[in-house]
């Protein structure tokens, strides 16, 4: 199995105060070789007044550099090809939402590898929030049953993959778990982006359940 070259540091952390006026910034790192090409974009999360935030913005410049290093010395299953990059999302949780991805193809390999990741920082208090800060047991059982109606054909629900396009084909009878998913949130909805090959084929993309605030406030913790 390939790596996942970034990592999560998930903590709890209860801070006091107003909500925080939090931004996302970036760091970057590009270049291109005859042996080798990177271009690596991590988030670096601003005026959290949160710690652990900030040992995270650490944590995503640490493990970038490190896999340059890698990179650059030509190290066993390192990519050749590598990207890695990031999405904001504007929504009316009071979250901000940030969506990693990355994408290598390693010497010798006919397909490359990709990986998502999110990171959801609670704007009240820039606290660092899961999936289980987020839903109840009723919810994730709600979420993992309509994911499979959706799968199975026996849903309206239209799935569009992280292009936007319209996805039709899906294994049959896959094993969904919503927590595999990378949940973010974007307007109104709450959104888990699943891995290609988790259940749909690579033509497909990787598919993204969204879900209204209409639909789910029932299954929202408070």
């Amino acid at each position: 199995m390939k790596k996942i070259f970034f990592s999560m540091l998930v903590v709890l952390f209860a801070a006091c105060g107003g909500a925080k006026d939090i931004t996302v910034d970036k760091l970057s790192f590009e270049k291109k070789s005859d042996a080798f090409s990177y271009n690596i974009t991590v988030p670096q999360i601003k005026d959290s007044g949160n710690k652990n935030v900030e040992e995270l913005n650490e944590e995503l410049a640490s493990d970038a550099k490190a896999l340059i290093d890698s990179i650059e010395k030509g190290e066993e299953d390192t990519p050749e090809f590598y990207e890695e990059g990031f999405e904001t999302f504007k929504n009316s949780f009071e979250i901000t939402s940030i969506l990693m991805g990355s994408y290598g193809i390693s010497k010798g390999d006919a397909h490359g590898y990709g990986a998502s990741q999110s990171i959801n920082i609670r704007n009240k208090d820039g606290r660092i929030i899961t999936f289980d800060d987020v839903f109840t047991k009723e919810g994730e059982a709600y979420l993992n049953e309509q994911v499979k109606a959706a799968v199975q054909g026996n849903s309206d629900r239209v799935v569009l993959n992280s292009n936007g396009d319209k996805v039709t084909i899906f294994f049959d009878e896959p094993e969904i778990n919503i927590r595999n998913a990378s949940m973010y949130f974007e307007l109104d909805d709450i959104c888990f982006l699943f891995e290609t090959y988790e259940l749909t084929p690579n033509s497909e993309g990787k598919p993204v359940f969204r879900f209204p605030k209409t639909e789910i406030q029932s299954f929202l913790l408070k």
